[in-house]
């Protein structure tokens, strides 16, 4: 059973074998994209989004549905994203749907934990502002990779390369052996949905990137060069049991964890890069202070 949950009249579904495991589809009148959250019994998913008609995998015996992300003629901006069809009770009601479910990590990780109530800090004043009031962050921090114990930094300094490569401003490479105005970051939680992370870099201002549509050696390079958050910048972490402080950074939008690149040579060693589908020596990073 799938029950579809939006006080829009011109949201009408039409379900197509929709059970446990199935898919169900939907169409919706003016509206180009849309993104669903589903939830049920025994889990919880947030579904991308296609033009004008998108899929819906039910994860449990039984689930709702609420569409989000929702681009178009008749849309809302609730918090971070445009809402239609749906209120923001609906929104929030169903913002479990987009959190980590620990028992459907990988053993030995469980998800990190968020500043707790009246210790999240404010982002400097005047960067990153489009995206501040719908965060909580923790203090400014370094962090480093396990693996080569070095710290991550933002090159600031590069810019764009002879073609084939694109810009690689802002790359975060982990080669610092300590922390200085390029090293210094922030990693700030959305507090409407208690899901995903970004990373906020102090230096220039701007949220890490995951480019999807780099090539070859780039691809699904993270960059420090967003001035809001979006699809691209949203991240899961996870932390590594037995081993305090340790963590993992899940890139949403490729669905891999991220890798220091350490078989790189020269300007390109320590190149972050969410392409891996296993936590391995490579994807280690510390300290997080949400992985006690």
């Amino acid at each position: 059973m799938l029950t579809v949950l939006s006080d829009d009249a011109r949201l009408r579904p039409n379900v197509d074998g929709a059970r446990p495991g199935g898919v169900g589809s939907f169409s919706g009148e003016g509206y180009q994209t849309a993104t669903c959250i589903c939830s049920g019994v025994g889990g919880a998913e947030r579904l991308g989004s296609t033009p004008r008609r998108w899929l819906v995998s039910l994860v449990g015996r039984a689930g709702s549905c609420a569409v989000v992300g929702v681009k178009g003629r008749g849309s809302m901006r609730f918090g971070t994203r445009l809402v239609a069809g749906v209120t923001a009770a609906l929104v929030m009601a169903l913002a479990g749907a987009q959190a980590i479910s620990a028992s459907r990590l990988p053993a030995g990780l469980y998800p990190a934990k968020a500043p707790a109530p009246g210790k999240a800090v404010p982002l400097p004043p005047g960067v990153g502002s489009r995206s501040a009031n719908y965060v909580d962050c923790y203090p400014v921090q370094g962090f480093k990779s396990e693996a080569n114990n070095r710290y991550v930094a933002a090159e600031l300094g590069y810019g764009p390369f002879k073609y084939p490569r694109r810009n690689l401003y802002g790359m975060l490479r982990a080669r610092a052996t300590t922390v200085g105005a390029w090293e210094e970051h922030q990693f700030c939680i959305d507090k409407h949905t208690g899901c995903c992370w970004s990373i906020f870099t102090n230096a220039n201002g701007r949220w890490a990137s995951t480019e999807i549509d780099y090539s070859g050696r780039d691809k699904d390079m993270l960059r420090a060069r967003a001035t809001s958050i979006g699809a691209w910048e949203r991240y899961r972490i996870v932390c590594i049991e037995e081993e305090p402080g340790t963590f993992a950074i899940y890139s949403t939008a490729s669905d891999r964890y991220v890798a220091a690149e350490l078989g790189y040579k020269g300007d390109d060693y320590g190149m972050l890069r969410a392409r891996s589908s296993t936590v391995g020596a490579w994807e280690k990073f510390s300290r997080f202070p949400g992985c006690p």
